[in-house]
């Protein structure tokens, strides 16, 4: 039996939604951190934060998977996965040539 919530879409648009939303949280706490001064600059390329929130906000996603998989969501997980996943190739695409030299 197919559940209400099981569908491919709601997979996709969690997984696209999700990260965007969580970027921009991170993004906020880390320059109140900064401007509270409890963090260091030093010895850090130029784009360590924006490159590491974003792998965070990407990994975010493992949250709504954990959820679907526990009820059975299957073709949710499927939506979610590949938002996941095309998340990640483009962050490696975004960020890769810096991190291969």
């Amino acid at each position: 039996m197919r559940k209400k919530y099981d569908e491919i879409w709601i997979g996709l648009v969690t997984g696209f939604v999700l990260p965007f939303v969580g970027y921009a949280i991170l993004l906020m706490v880390y320059e109140w951190a900064d401007d509270a001064g409890w963090l260091d600059r030093g010895g850090l390329s130029y784009n360590f934060r924006e490159r590491t929130l974003a792998l965070v906000a990407v990994a975010l996603n493992l949250i709504p998977l954990s959820y679907f998989q526990r009820k059975y969501a299957n073709r949710g997980v499927r939506g979610l996965v590949t938002a996941t996943v095309v998340l990640a190739f483009i962050w490696f695409f975004y960020y890769g040539r810096e991190l291969l030299r």
